[in-house]
């Protein structure tokens, strides 16, 4: 297969892999892109705070709408409805406001509407009372991140004290928020600081599929802490192929991966291969070189004298150093004459200077002719030597 179909067909693959990708982990994405999925904050009781979501649009002329559910009355984008065109962005500015608001967490979403489609993107807000003197950690295993109804989920939750006074409890209240913010199991019961506690709750099995958020709010006598945790109620058949999703993205990165390197090693060669050839034309120019002179040299000693054979032997190692020294001096001046032609990116050039050198070849009857080598020849060239 020659060079300009394996990159044919390197780039069909590539081309294929890459639409594959976005079919299978981004199709049905809609016509517009945000580039927030969770808009979480954590806010002391009478702060202020802000969000940037930006959106862009893939198409042209969208009109967008956008509002807040479940959380209406907390925050306010800066902009309710605009227009964007193919390839256009805007950054929006989610301003919340904490009024008058108890500490707590609060749950939403803010909702996007653009060119026939919609993305909710879930909004969770705690707010903490001004001081506190204790924390709240949630930890939940990755398996818990989607779950189908009627399964069970567990989170670990500890209390950290900030003061000086370990002997104490507080009540907490564990209650699972759908993304409208209305309670769907709420329980109570108290946790030792510095200890921990894990909460193993079962979900209904008629539950709606969506966003949900797991909340503990904590509380003593003068604090209130709070902490939450997001995850997704999805059917299970959904689950399953949403679970390998990430297998395949990695099966998929490593199938890309180990396709540019072949093509980078590929290329590598194709760059290198007139060089490899060239040196392999050389290697054996040389050593055809020394077998001839070394034939010639065996026919030369056997039409000797056998005086006059140790002469022969050392006249003919002479003859093979200067044809080995004259043969490197030439190959030499080929090999930097490849080096400008490559930088030169002139391949057609180098193709051609490899296939006139393989035909030049080098004249050994320069040094050794075939004529018969007598006593007399070899006792003239002992006081002259080869002219060479």
């Amino acid at each position: 297969m020659n060079r300009k179909r394996i990159l044919i067909v390197f780039g069909v693959v590539v081309a294929l892999a890459i639409a594959g990708y976005f079919i299978f982990f981004h199709g049905g994405n809609g016509s517009f892109t945000v580039d927030t999925i969770l808009l979480k904050s954590v806010i002391k009781q009478g702060g202020v705070l802000s969000n940037n979501v930006e959106i862009k649009s893939l198409e042209g002329g969208q009109n967008f709408r956008v509002y807040l559910e479940g959380v209406s009355d907390m925050f306010s984008p800066s902009e309710t409805e605009f227009v964007l065109g193919d390839g256009e962005s805007t950054t929006l500015k989610i301003t919340f406001d904490d009024g008058e608001h108890p500490p707590g967490v609060y749950v939403g979403e803010l909702v996007i509407e653009g060119g026939g489609n919609e993305k909710r993107i879930p909004v969770i807000l705690d707010i903490q009372g001004a001081f506190s003197n204790f924390a709240l950690n949630l930890q939940a295993g990755p398996s818990y991140k989607q779950v189908s109804p009627g399964e069970t989920v567990s989170v670990e939750i500890r209390a950290f004290n900030l003061i000086e006074n370990p002997a104490r409890t507080v009540d907490v209240v564990y209650s699972v928020l759908n993304s409208k913010g209305s309670v769907v199991i709420s329980e109570q019961d108290s946790l030792a600081m510095g200890s921990s506690i894990t909460k193993t709750f079962s979900l209904p099995e008629d539950l709606p599929l969506g966003a949900y958020v797991f909340t503990a709010v904590a509380m003593d006598e003068a604090s209130v802490g709070t902490a939450s945790y997001l995850f997704k109620v999805v059917d299970k058949k959904t689950s399953s192929v949403a679970g390998s999703d990430s297998i395949y993205l990695v099966i998929f990165i490593f199938a890309f991966l180990f396709a540019i390197v072949l093509l980078v090693i590929y290329m590598f060669y194709e760059r290198n291969k007139l060089f490899l050839e060239l040196r392999k034309q050389q290697t054996c120019e040389m050593k055809n070189l020394v077998e001839k002179l070394r034939e010639k040299e065996k026919v030369a000693i056997a039409r000797a004298k056998k005086p006059e054979r140790k002469i022969v032997v050392e006249k003919f190692k002479k003859i093979e150093k200067s044809v080995v020294a004259k043969v490197k001096q030439k190959q030499k001046k080929q090999r930097i004459e490849f080096k400008k032609l490559k930088k030169q990116n002139r391949k057609s050039e180098m193709e051609k200077k490899l296939q006139m050198w393989k035909k030049e070849g080098f004249n050994v009857g320069e040094f050794a002719s075939n004529r018969k080598v007598t006593g007399k020849d070899v006792r003239k060239l002992t006081g002259q030597g080869y002219r060479i």
